[in-house]
């Protein structure tokens, strides 16, 4: 039996939070222009408000995480807390502007919304798939290369 090296399944690089914000853009774009095609205003303007916020939350978690591995041990809990409660707070002023001046689909709002978190959570599944299957490739072409071929020499006669 071959030893099994334990290798991290889910190894998140510094270019998935920019990989993530242009999928989720490009998918954005492609949502909108269905949705302009296919459905009423109200239910693109949903779209769009629910996925411009959820793009904007995106990039404002990014950066606090980037700033949490900065600041001292001491001061990130309360760092982490004032962001946390600024965000519900900026949410919460968002969508009642939102819902008092505009006339939107809820339903396409919730949609758009979910559309972010929905990108982060299939980007680091396929992550994890592929470095999943890549293990296994290793661990299968070890077991092809330990094991040893016997070859013999055979006469071919030719007619």
């Amino acid at each position: 039996m071959i030893p099994i090296k334990k290798i991290a399944i889910l190894k998140i690089d510094e270019g998935l939070p920019r990989r993530v914000l242009h999928t989720s853009l490009i998918v954005a774009a492609l949502v909108l222009l269905i949705s302009i095609s296919n459905w009423s205003f109200d239910v693109t303007l949903g779209l769009a408000v629910g996925m411009g916020i959820s793009t904007v939350f995106f990039m404002i978690l990014c950066n606090s995480v980037k700033s949490l591995v900065i600041i001292e041990k001491n001061k990130r809990m309360p760092f982490f807390v004032i962001v946390a409660i600024l965000k519900f707070i900026v949410l919460s002023i968002a969508l009642f502007l939102v819902f008092e001046h505009l006339s939107i689909s809820y339903l396409a709002l919730l949609i758009g919304i979910g559309l972010a978190q929905s990108i982060v959570f299939l980007k680091l599944i396929g992550m994890g798939l592929v470095n999943f299957m890549n293990r296994t490739n290793q661990i299968e072409n070890k077991e092809i290369s330990n094991t040893k071929l016997q070859v013999t020499n055979k006469k071919q006669y030719s007619i």
